[in-house]
């Protein structure tokens, strides 16, 4: 009986693995990007935009299981970890997730 992320209360949000990055907060796409574009300056970026209005609602009720919905398990997700445009404890608010979102792609 495996307790989906974010669903125990006792889980240690904390823990860091050996690359000192939380499992949850490994999105290498966007705390990296500036040194993957370096490591491969020839490579090419493709990333796939839609409305900000529609990526916000996606986020808030994406669960990470498909049997289950309501909360938003990737929205308390970037909520918690520490991105650029996007600190620690913001993205509770739709402009917060907005500018994030809208920072990411001109960033891209």
């Amino acid at each position: 009986d495996n307790p989906t992320p974010g669903e125990d209360e006792d889980e240690d949000e904390d823990e860091m693995d050996e690359y000192g990055v939380r499992p949850l907060c490994a999105y290498p796409q966007i705390t990296r990007l500036e040194e993957l574009h370096a490591a491969y300056p020839n490579a090419t970026f493709v990333l796939n935009l839609r409305p900000t209005a529609n990526w916000i609602a996606s986020v808030s009720r994406w669960t990470g299981d498909q049997r289950k919905s309501g909360k938003g398990l990737l929205r308390q997700v970037l909520t918690r970890c520490d991105f650029p445009d996007l600190p620690a404890g913001k993205g509770g608010s739709d402009d917060d997730l907005a500018a994030f979102y809208e920072g990411h792609a001109e960033r891209v």
